[in-house]
């Protein structure tokens, strides 16, 4: 009868630890989980688009130290107004994410071109302002900074921002600033559009010089034309069609909302039977894309 009783005693013990442990377990169970389970750390990054897992997102610091000085060029004058204005813009722009890295440390901008827009008399002329930004830890010879614009607008006795494109291109190798810039008409009903100057060195003896051709289109203000102004190899490769030298770009202006694009090698004539040597290039609704002629407008 006592073996009997103790069987029944250790059986019942025997439960009793099984669900201490299992209430143990519960009661425990997030503590266990972050101590023998491994989850991927999100300090880094974000994904910001579940069907492009790759794309990150990378939150706007509010330690970078900015350098604003060079917005104040004595040989490209502002009005404390409209650098004020520009400063408010760079300062809240993500900076972080326009350049991939978690972490910058500092930044400068630097005014290098202003315009006024259009150049005869007219109550909305505009003034148009190019900004070069940098990280100061991006300076190797694939680094390049960005360029940003600001357009402004005089009302009464105040400049009022009629429009921005941060980030909008980029600058030179080496993170330089470009070699120049323009503001031209590209349209009707006064369309303009900035071209940015930009050189490239490298791949033993290859010097090429770009312009891009940036306006406003349904996505933003954006490239709708790469030309190749100058190019030259050291080792000319047998492989690689391009013309030595420099090249010519024009504007034609007419009566369609964007204008045609002409291009032409430096040496050639701008004549409109030397069709040979002269590319001609449509705006397409997106970029301009070259237009062959009919045979019968080349004889």
């Amino acid at each position: 009868m006592k073996t009997q009783s103790t069987k029944i005693l250790l059986i019942i013990n025997s439960m009793l630890m099984i669900i201490i442990i299992a209430l143990l377990l519960l009661l425990n169970y997030d503590t266990l989980k972050n101590k023998f389970v491994m989850e991927p750390s999100t300090d880094s990054f974000e994904t910001t688009y579940e069907d492009y897992p790759e794309e990150m997102y990378y939150p706007q610091q509010d330690t970078i130290e900015i350098d604003f000085n060079r917005l104040k060029n004595d040989e490209i004058p502002l009005p404390t107004e409209i650098i004020e204005k520009i400063e408010t813009e760079l300062e809240d722009f993500n900076w972080n994410q326009e350049f991939g890295q978690e972490d910058v440390y500092s930044l400068y901008h630097e005014t290098i071109f202003t315009q006024q827009f259009p150049s005869e008399p007219t109550p909305f002329k505009k003034l148009i302002v190019i900004i070069f930004s940098n990280n100061t830890a991006n300076l190797c010879h694939a680094a390049c900074g960005r360029v940003s614009l600001f357009e402004f607008q005089k009302q009464c006795e105040y400049w009022m921002m009629t429009n921005k494109h941060l980030a909008f291109g980029s600058g030179s190798d080496w993170a330089m600033e470009p070699e120049g810039c323009e503001i031209v008409r590209i349209g009707t009903n006064n369309k303009y559009a900035a071209i940015i100057h930009t050189s490239y060195s490298g791949n033993g003896g290859h010097d090429m010089e770009t312009k891009t051709v940036f306006t406003e289109v349904a996505d933003g203000f954006e490239p709708v034309f790469e030309f190749i102004s100058y190019e030259h190899y050291n080792d000319y490769p047998q492989d690689v069609e391009y013309i030595e030298g420099y090249s010519c770009m024009r504007i034609v202006t007419s009566n369609k909302a964007y204008f045609d694009i002409e291009t032409k090698s430096y040496a050639a004539e701008w004549n409109e039977n030397n069709f040979g040597e002269i590319k001609h290039f449509i705006f397409n609704g997106k970029e301009y894309v070259e237009a062959f002629l009919p045979a019968r407008e080349q004889e």
